[in-house]
């Protein structure tokens, strides 16, 4: 007898059109000035301290447009009856708007395409660069209750609309100092991936998960000017602020932490992981993760790179890995995955799962 868990089905990933490179954005929004005396960079200096060597950016499309591309990618791919999925949870940094959300926006153009989705549930979900996990867990819930048959996940981001490529002075937002400039811009990327929750065939299936969240740190990253926190003409300027050497810190420590965390709930050792999906922030920081990951028993697990030709692109970022890694045949039926993420909040996530 076929036993059934509930997994991952299938999975997409939708990238727009245009590539800047770092000396495009030199070129383009250029010079930048770092170091006192300030001295310009030069596009060599942002793989040097991120490892990121191209992004894409959109010109037209908007995060529902490449989320639709994701939700068409996977349908196809999966074979399911449309009809079949029950809810849509999309996951942004950079929403099209907070209401309507981006989800429902989503399932407008798919009703266009599939028009036994008109009923399915759909919202977002916030939880910054976290957010795709955060969606895996609940989709996991919806499916393992009966709630739903399917639900599709989707991060949709389109994080070159929240950059500001000049130097702020500060001020205040959300009750803490922030500044913006081109330092945090530069690691960004525009992208959609997402994945379609369901039942799947032992011994595929989610095994374990773990959610945490810090809001003591929510002043290290702050999207400036979305949100009624913040003053008339900072929304008019939106801007990212990051504290680099903080969110390192702590995000290297969030996201070993929460493997380790699902490898202990699951019963299972770190020498068993196969594959290692972690949020792409920085170079760095996946270098120092791996680095402490292998130092506490992580063998033979593979932790791939992609973020030199995508950079970071928040919540999308986990499930694109995902994606390529299927995609290039790297990860197999079988093999034991765990993925993990971190982003403001300070929100982290983590999962274990036999793909």
């Amino acid at each position: 007898m076929v036993r059934l868990r509930f997994g991952i089905i299938a999975c997409g990933m939708a990238l727009p059109g245009t590539v800047y490179t770092n000396e495009d954005l030199v070129r383009e929004y250029g010079p930048f000035y770092s170091g006192d005396p300030p001295k310009p960079i030069q596009p060599e200096q942002i793989v040097e301290v991120s490892g990121i060597k191209r992004r894409r950016f959109v010109t037209d499309e908007t995060s529902p447009d490449l989320a639709y591309r994701v939700a068409v990618e996977i349908i196809n791919k999966s074979g399911i009856n449309p009809r079949d999925i029950g809810c849509i949870i999309v996951s942004s940094s950079s929403p099209w708007s907070i209401y309507p959300s981006t989800a429902c926006l989503t399932q407008e153009k798919l009703f266009s395409t599939f028009s036994d989705m008109r009923k399915c549930a759909a919202f977002d979900i916030s939880a910054a660069c976290a957010g795709s996990v955060y969606g895996l867990a609940i989709a996991y819930s919806f499916v393992a209750s009966g709630l739903y048959k399917y639900v599709l996940v989707i991060a949709s981001e389109v994080m070159s609309k929240t950059c500001s490529w000049k130097l702020h002075g500060n001020e205040m937002a959300c009750g803490k100092r922030v500044q913006g400039d081109w330092k945090a811009s530069v690691l960004f990327g525009d992208m959609a991936a997402g994945v379609l929750v369901g039942p799947v065939e032992e011994p595929s299936g989610f095994i374990a998960f773990e959610l945490a969240a810090d809001g003591r740190y929510s002043g290290i990253g702050v999207s400036e000017g979305f949100g009624t926190g913040f003053s008339r003409k900072q929304r008019m300027d939106p801007r990212i602020h990051l504290e680099g050497r903080a969110m390192y810190k702590l995000g290297v420590d969030a996201m070993v932490d929460g493997i380790v965390e699902v490898a202990k709930k699951a019963d299972r050792s770190l020498s068993d992981i196969e594959h290692v999906i972690l949020h792409q922030a920085n170079q760095r920081m996946m270098d120092t993760i791996e680095t402490k990951l292998r130092d506490k028993g992580l063998t033979n697990g593979r932790i791939p790179s992609y973020i030199g030709d995508f950079a970071n692109c928040s919540s999308a970022s986990a499930p694109a890995v995902l994606c390529c890694e299927v995609k290039s045949g790297n990860i197999k039926r079988g093999d034991l995955v765990a993925i993990s993420a971190v982003g403001s909040g300070l929100s982290s996530g983590a999962c274990l799962l036999r793909w």
